[in-house]
């Protein structure tokens, strides 16, 4: 059963996150909110919540996990060494108290001193040294590699992460590098085991297939794949919303989309999801020729994401799509500056990814180059 990431308030004002195990989001806040906790905030989509898995929470606290997904990896590397000096606090201390004291007493330095500072150290030189071998590190190499459409190096690079990625994971991975070489048969071999897989929910994997088919810019196949999601979970605010966005990526269909996102704004949903709820909003309204709400829309969602930039470079494709619906917003106000500002933000991605029809449709209204 998933399991969402949730904060709130107890009887003494305090706040609480813990990882809520149930089926949806609805329900997992209603459980929370059962327990007296107030002011809930879900932290954790549908997606998240089923690869949230029990090992995780064993290494890192909820608080943790919630807390990595806002930081670089510079951060949490700091984060990690603040956190082994305060479980072992006490013996810092007593390395400080050595050095400092035998200073007071005008005792020369030898090598007891170099040893109380080395280890002051070894914590510090441990996480660095980690990072050069963590898992991690790799894997946010593959996601920048897919975050710039660069599928051949994805598809090198996969391999190296490979032990440490769920089988489901690594084969969506594997297929979406390959779709975006043109390979799209060999792409869809690679997910067919999982079509009906029983541990695999329907809606995740049509979900994952609609990123396949994106990568190989087949437009239609995405939409396909967006209401078979939507008719296996219509509870689903993830599939929901990314079904309305590729109604309005490939078809600008305001109509279709718009009731997709009224049912979705009747379920939970999560900060993390909120942001890309607003951009399609945006979106809508800018296909309704409403530039000036559009706009308001869509910097609230750029508002609002800042805080995940560094959830994972996939992040930055995202924002990066804010930006140019921005700039569409932007131009359709009259504010060309502002426009072409935004315009210029977005296009190394929209070439990045060959997106003809998203760039044809900027210049059409800026101007060739955003110039």
């Amino acid at each position: 059963m998933p399991r969402y990431l949730i904060s709130g308030k107890n009887d003494r004002g305090q706040t609480t996150m813990e990882a809520v195990k149930a089926p949806n989001p609805d329900e997992a806040v209603r459980r929370f909110k059962a327990r007296g906790f107030i002011d809930v905030v879900l932290h954790s989509d549908e997606v998240l919540g089923q690869m949230l898995q029990p090992e995780a929470l064993k290494r890192l606290s909820p608080g943790e996990l919630h807390a990595l997904g806002r930081l670089s990896r510079w951060q949490t590397m700091g984060r990690m060494i603040v956190r082994v000096y305060r479980k072992q606090w006490w013996l810092f201390a007593a390395a400080i108290a050595l050095v400092l004291g035998r200073r007071i007493i005008g005792v020369p330095w030898n090598f007891l001193d170099t040893l109380a500072i080395a280890f002051l150290g070894l914590p510090a030189a441990i996480v660095v040294m980690g990072e050069f071998f963590n898992p991690a590190r790799k894997y946010d190499r593959v996601m920048t590699y897919n975050a710039w459409a660069r599928w051949a190096e994805m598809l090198a690079a996969l391999p190296s992460v490979r032990w440490a990625v769920p089988a489901l994971q690594y084969a969506f991975h594997e297929a979406k590098a390959l779709a975006g070489l043109g390979r799209i048969d060999e792409a869809l071999d690679r997910v067919k085991p999982f079509a009906d897989d029983p541990r695999t929910p329907a809606w995740l994997y049509w979900g994952q297939l609609a990123d396949v088919y994106s990568s190989a810019q087949l437009g239609e196949r995405v939409i396909e794949c967006g209401e078979k999601a939507v008719e296996n979970a219509p509870n689903n605010v993830t599939v929901l919303i990314d079904l309305a966005m590729s109604l309005l990526r490939y078809r600008r269909d305001a109509a279709r989309a718009k009731p997709l996102l009224e049912q979705a704004r009747t379920y939970e949903i999560s900060d993390v999801i909120l942001p890309f709820l607003l951009m399609c909003e945006g979106a809508v309204a800018l296909e309704e020729k409403k530039p000036d709400q559009a706009r308001k829309l869509i910097e609230c969602a750029l508002l609002a994401v800042e805080k995940y930039r560094h959830a994972s470079p996939l992040m930055g494709a995202g924002v990066d799509r804010m930006h140019t619906y921005l700039a569409l917003a932007c131009a359709a106000s009259g504010d060309s500056l502002a426009a072409k500002k935004y315009y210029r933000i977005a296009e190394p991605r929209l070439k990045a990814f060959d997106a003809t029809d998203l760039i044809e449709r900027c210049q059409a209204v800026i101007g060739r180059g955003g110039n």
